[in-house]
């Protein structure tokens, strides 16, 4: 009865299972140009037993040509994720942190694949705390995991779990929750007719593909996101109460909005369906934000950064959250672009923008906008950057106030 309770009220996605695993282990968590950039968003398929779920994950690990470890933490100690002090001469301290998970040293000597953590609702609490530094930061002990290797976890929820407990809220929320049911007869029959064949790596490396693709997606999706919150401030952060048990599943936080941001923009680059963004994006925030996200997407009507800088897009003064959404978008493809004349080309263009929507007067938009152009990206009138972005700069900030115009002028480069 318990599972179909679960089954009754959060929905299941089952029938994009495979793609589900692939987005999660597609998604960067920074800038993917980054060499040191770590990739894969944690993410627990949560579902009932048999399912299916650990070969889902190692079908995915195969699509993407990553091999897959498998780690029990019902069966691990605490000490074994945060490391065992042993004495050791060559360090400062006399000590080291030793990681003793043979799964982890494993893959590090890879230099990539899927650590995939099954039964984690069987660990314990001093278990899940042990385990926030391995989600959140890749590390055991002393031990840094290399950037390419992926975490995902499999559980039961844990009113059917033999001797399970639930995930405390800190480590919830440093993952997503897609919650799986039993495969259609035509998925499983495929798996059982097939199963004699070894899995085998047919994919290929999907980080050329979103590092490509990141400088276009990502700031679309950013000022979604930031045009969403302007409207919608209360579901920026909606910690649950102690004790309520979805505090073990998806809540709204600014960690979990700066995931989605991350999933949305790795689901397009990759052109995975367009239906996983729903369930992704339920996965890290709750059904009811994600309704009210979906909703605000659809009916958003956004032009792409391109036509805004073609001067295909002016500013609505009835439409003043499309406005913030669109210079939301705008700022971050400044900053994707690369240094030098590339970047130098379109932060004209930007402040070109500020200043039209300065003539429509609505000048106290694009303060925001400037803090990050001149402080942050170095391209304001003060800043060395050829003449044409100086000109450009300076039109906009001298139709500020004195007061506002104190704050954003910038200090001179050293």
């Amino acid at each position: 009865m318990a599972a179909k309770k679960i089954e009754k009220i959060r929905p299941t996605a089952e029938r994009y299972f495979a793609d589900l695993a692939l987005l999660s282990i597609s998604t960067p968590q920074d800038n993917p140009a980054d060499p040191k950039c770590r990739w894969g968003m944690p993410t627990i398929f949560w579902g009932g037993s048999g399912i299916g779920k650990s070969d889902q994950i190692k079908q995915a690990g195969a699509r993407a040509n990553l091999h897959v470890e498998v780690l029990m933490p019902g069966q691990q100690q605490p000490e074994n994720f945060s490391g065992v002090l042993i004495p050791n001469p060559n360090s400062p301290e006399g000590v080291s942190i030793q990681c003793l998970l043979p799964a982890v040293r494993r893959l590090n000597r890879l230099g990539k694949g899927i650590l995939f953590i099954d039964e984690a609702s069987n660990a314990p609490p001093a278990t899940q705390g042990a385990m926030l530094g391995m989600l959140q930061d890749r590390v055991v002990g002393d031990t840094e995991m290399e950037p390419l290797i992926r975490v995902l976890l499999a559980a039961n929820p844990p009113e059917i779990a033999a001797g399970g407990f639930g995930l405390e809220p800190p480590t919830a929320n440093r993952m997503e929750h897609i919650f799986v049911g039993a495969p259609s007869w035509e998925a499983w029959n495929h798996w059982f007719m097939s199963k004699s064949q070894p899995i085998k790596m047919t994919g290929t490396a999907v980080e050329p593909i979103i590092i490509q693709a990141w400088p276009t997606v990502y700031p679309i999706v950013q000022g979604l996101i930031s045009g969403f919150l302007y409207k919608h401030r209360a579901r920026m952060c909606c910690q649950p109460a102690a004790g309520d048990p979805n505090g073990g599943f998806a809540w709204e936080s600014p960690r979990s909005w700066d995931n989605v941001s991350k999933v949305m923009a790795a689901r397009r680059a990759m052109k995975l369906p367009e239906e996983l963004d729903d369930i992704a994006i339920a996965g890290l925030i709750g059904e009811g934000s994600m309704e009210e996200f979906s909703t605000y997407r659809r009916e958003a009507d956004l032009p792409g950064p391109d036509e805004v800088l073609a001067g295909k897009w002016r500013h609505d003064k009835k439409r003043i959250d499309k406005t913030h959404v669109v210079l939301g978008t705008l700022v971050p493809y400044v900053g994707m672009k690369p240094e030098g004349q590339q970047r130098f080309e379109v932060a004209v263009k930007v402040w070109q923008v500020l200043d039209q929507i300065c003539d429509d007067g609505a000048a106290d938009l694009v303060v925001d906008s400037m803090t990050i152009l001149i402080n942050q990206y170095q391209l304001g009138m003060m800043n060395k950057v050829p003449n044409d972005v100086k000109l450009a700069a300076e039109k906009v900030i001298k139709r500020m106030s004195r007061s506002v115009m104190a704050q954003f002028v910038g200090s001179p480069s050293p």
